[in-house]
């Protein structure tokens, strides 16, 4: 027997088989590039083969079996998985559908929504360092004011309240003012502590 002979025995005896399809999608239009997985359920091991441009596929030489075909591209969901059985010398075709992917889209909220007391008329707010650093000063002015080095003159007397006299004047014949507005107290008709001592808030 010649050896042309041979091989066209050996392929008439071949018991091999092979899977065929088109993978789709839901609308039924062949879906390009995807990829075929063909798990043999006997031998535990896989065969993956890419869709051409009409969606078509081939997978050739499967010893007779079962298999289990799934296929998978991206912005798809994977098809579900179709176990077939597959016999020698047969050609068995298996068309596989892909969905698209499921789109979900997520919110994060960075920060709290303002909060409305509805209970009373209680008025109250919180603030963080740098904003209580950036609060006009009020009754600090005793180590801001620019007439703070007074204090420290032999000729200035102070008294338990902070008011100052010069010159041995008392303290309510002494006046202070501040872009030409008088600082005294009208309360007490004398320049008080807070007023000989003007806070830099108040200055233009």
């Amino acid at each position: 027997m010649s050896a042309c002979c041979m091989l066209q025995l050996a392929h008439a005896q071949s018991t091999f088989g092979d899977l065929r399809g088109t993978t789709r999608d839901l609308s039924g239009l062949p879906l390009p590039q995807a990829t075929v997985t063909i798990h043999s359920l006997e031998e535990n091991n896989d065969r993956q083969v890419l869709s051409g441009e009409d969606g078509a596929f081939t997978v050739e030489n499967l010893k007779a079996g079962h298999y289990q075909l799934t296929a998978a591209k991206e912005g798809f969901q994977a098809s579900p998985p179709t176990t077939v059985e597959l016999s020698a010398r047969q050609s068995l075709r298996v068309d596989l559908t892909l969905a698209l992917e499921s789109q979900s889209q997520s919110v994060e909220v960075s920060s709290a929504a303002e909060q409305v007391n509805t209970e009373n008329g209680t008025i109250g707010d919180s603030k963080i360092t740098s904003q209580i650093s950036e609060l006009p000063m009020n009754f600090r002015a005793v180590s801001s004011s620019p007439l703070g080095a007074l204090g420290t003159s032999p000729n200035v007397q102070q008294d338990s309240q902070g008011n100052i006299a010069l010159e041995g004047a008392t303290a309510n014949m002494t006046g202070v003012s501040v872009d030409g507005i008088s600082t005294a107290n009208v309360w007490t008709s004398g320049a008080g502590a807070n007023h000989t001592r003007p806070s830099k808030e108040s200055r233009r």
